[in-house]
């Protein structure tokens, strides 16, 4: 289990005068895995992404991990 907190410089948005607002962006990420044996593992990755009061929103994803 893991989480993390991102400080990123995510794409600029653009105005409409052509130009973009270079703001940061900050990432909330929290990911778990349960290994099912030594060679599978099966996890879930959850967060929320913020790059200013008008554009955020949750993420989320699964994942699979088999070793040989």
């Amino acid at each position: 289990m893991a989480a993390a907190v991102e400080l990123t410089d995510l794409p600029g948005l653009a105005r409409q005068d052509g130009s973009t607002i270079d703001d940061y962006g900050v990432r909330l990420i929290t990911d778990a895995r349960y290994a099912f044996s030594e060679r599978l593992q099966l996890g879930g990755r959850v967060g929320y992404q913020l790059r200013n009061i008008d554009h955020a929103g949750f993420s989320g994803g699964v994942q699979a991990v088999l070793s040989w």
